[in-house]
């Protein structure tokens, strides 16, 4: 188990509005070097989502919420001068943790996940933080259509977003 630091502050999404883009990049910044912070030491987070991200008074972020986190292992992917393909550790594909907006296509399908699937998710909240809103599934009124608008729904880009829907 993992025992962290009791953390108060905003979920990252609520911290960004308002702030100016640079602002939101910076927040991003340091998410991303968290989420690599856990892959350099072996650990897929696996639920990356705006509510186990918080960003505190002093605006560092903290990276929470490693309940469903796969931790690799070293002897069948070794970090070493390992290709970045051969770090996609597989989980077992029966049991499907996830959050459906903010999942992966391989979380959803329940194939097998590693660091791209935290990637893909960092993806996602980068879009939610620079425009307040998700890349799809906006309309979904349950789990199961959040989770099939992640293999069904293309993104709408930030740029063609209605000026008066984009956080400000």
């Amino acid at each position: 188990y993992f025992v962290m630091e009791l953390v108060q502050g905003r979920p990252i999404d609520q911290a960004c509005e308002g702030l100016a883009l640079e602002a939101r990049l910076q927040r991003f910044l340091q998410l991303a070097d968290a989420v690599a912070h856990a892959h350099r030491n072996l650990l897929v987070h696996r639920d990356l989502k705006p509510g186990n991200v918080l960003v505190n008074a002093e605006g560092q972020v903290k990276l929470l919420d490693f309940g469903i986190a796969k931790a690799l292992d070293p002897l069948d992917h070794p970090l070493e001068g390992a290709d970045p393909g051969a770090l996609l550790n597989i989980t077992q594909a029966g049991e499907r943790p996830y959050t459906p907006h903010y999942a992966s296509p391989e979380q959803v399908r329940g194939e097998p996940v590693g660091t791209a699937t935290d990637i893909y998710s960092l993806g996602v909240l980068l879009y939610v933080m620079l425009t307040g809103l998700r890349p799809y599934g906006r309309h979904a009124t349950t789990p199961q259509e959040a989770a099939r608008s992640v293999l069904e729904e293309e993104p709408t880009r930030p740029s063609a977003l209605s000026p008066g829907l984009v956080n400000d």
